[in-house]
């Protein structure tokens, strides 16, 4: 299991102390699990689960996909959720002004993504 930890790990792109630290545990648990030193308590393991949306067949077995497939009201609830529990930063503060837009806003901001989209496909066909 130590190898898929780390792999997961590696994948989200954050160190063993950012690890340890969003699991409430040291780094040197963390170094431990991945050197199959140690095996995380079922506890750890439905905690990293439910962290970083892992799916606990891939966790235990290294069978099926490595993140739990989410339908897109639950990607975005957790990538809000996410970043409210952050420190203030500039997605909280883009989620703010895209809360206060009007209805017509969000027309002319999509109308001017699609003439992006074209812009783009003339431009790399």
């Amino acid at each position: 299991m130590g190898e898929r930890v780390k792999a997961l790990r590696e994948k989200l792109g954050i160190t063993q102390e950012e690890f340890s630290q969003r699991l409430g545990t040291t780094r040197n648990t963390i170094t431990n699990y991945e050197a199959n030193r140690r095996a995380p308590m079922d506890a750890t393991i439905k905690s990293i689960c439910r962290e970083f949306d892992v799916n606990e067949e891939w966790l235990r077995t290294g069978e099926g996909e490595m993140f739990t497939q989410m339908s897109r009201t639950d990607e975005i609830s957790a990538f809000v959720g996410n970043i409210l529990r952050g420190e203030p930063d500039f997605r909280q503060k883009f989620i703010s002004v895209l809360a206060r837009m009007t209805p017509d806003e969000w027309q002319l901001l999509e109308k001017k993504v699609l003439e992006l989209s074209e812009e783009i496909k003339k431009a790399d066909p």
